[in-house]
């Protein structure tokens, strides 16, 4: 239901959201932010990249915003970078995830915990998978091969990349075998050609990260607006006073929101700061 209460949170998805597909951050936007973060209202970007690939992000945000990562996975302060939270798959459901994948043909990618270097891990001969290695190509600093699991620090998420039918199969396998200790969230990418599948733990949501945040700032969810285009911002559009979704967002992103953005891209989001805090 949309808040009559005056915001004090934005939240705000990073990719097709806070940028445009392939280009960095809409300096308009980010501008933006400034203004509104010296009304005291919290900026948050709540994206399923890492701390890595969100940093281009992150290093032009107001002093006091907030990132919810790995979709829900790791919530730091942008300031120092501080961890302020970090949610971990067991090592026994992030392996039956791996096999999962390996089973399907797709190449599992096991993301570390902050407290372990944030690296990717990757399973197999990723290379030779033309979208793993396409999305891989812009993260080499931090690619490692995969140890034997029993030594690998635990994970915060488990990836992978494949067609439609290798995620949709895996995603069923994940959920009827580990559906109590694992969430899942697919999508899929133009870019890439492929569907992509993020196995997290246990009521791992992007939207579940940003409630915890909020909540940790005494914030409640009638004084937030979520922002967001795609199924891993269902939960967190859902959970907001006021969940705006993006004019290409799938149907069911759609639905989940209190209202859909006329315009697409960064220029909805702008319009979103005009409407509500006069900017």
């Amino acid at each position: 239901m949309r808040t009559s209460l005056r915001p004090r949170l934005l939240a705000l998805d990073v990719d097709g959201t806070l940028t445009w597909p392939g280009v960095g951050p809409d300096q308009d936007v980010i501008r933006a932010l400034g203004g509104v973060a010296a009304q005291d209202v919290t900026v948050v970007v709540a994206t399923g990249r890492g701390t890595y690939m969100t940093a281009e992000v992150t290093r032009q945000l107001p002093a006091g915003a907030y990132a919810v990562l790995n979709n829900g996975g790791i919530v730091r302060r942008v300031r120092d970078g501080h961890v302020l939270r970090a949610r971990h798959m067991t090592h026994a459901a992030a392996a039956a995830v791996l096999g999962v994948y390996r089973d399907c043909g797709m190449a599992g990618v096991w993301v570390e915990s902050p407290f372990a270097g944030e690296r990717y891990l990757c399973d197999g001969a990723w290379w030779t998978h033309a979208p793993t290695r396409l999305y891989l190509s812009t993260k080499l600093p931090i690619i490692r091969p995969m140890p034997s699991t029993a030594i690998a620090a635990p994970p915060v998420e488990v990836f992978a990349f494949g067609d439609r039918e290798a995620v949709a199969g895996a995603e069923r396998r994940i959920n009827d075998e580990l559906g109590d200790a694992v969430s899942t969230v697919s999508w899929w990418s133009e870019r890439l050609g492929a569907g992509g599948l993020e196995s997290l733990p246990a009521g791992g949501t992007k939207g579940e990260g940003v409630a915890w945040l909020a909540d940790e700032l005494g914030i409640d969810a009638a004084e937030v607006v979520a922002v967001g285009d795609d199924r891993n911002d269902i939960e967190m559009l859902q959970w907001a006073g006021r969940g705006i979704a993006m004019s290409h967002a799938p149907p069911d992103v759609q639905a989940a929101a209190d209202e859909v953005a006329t315009i697409e891209g960064p220029p909805a989001v702008r319009q979103v700061m005009r409407d509500v805090w006069g900017l």
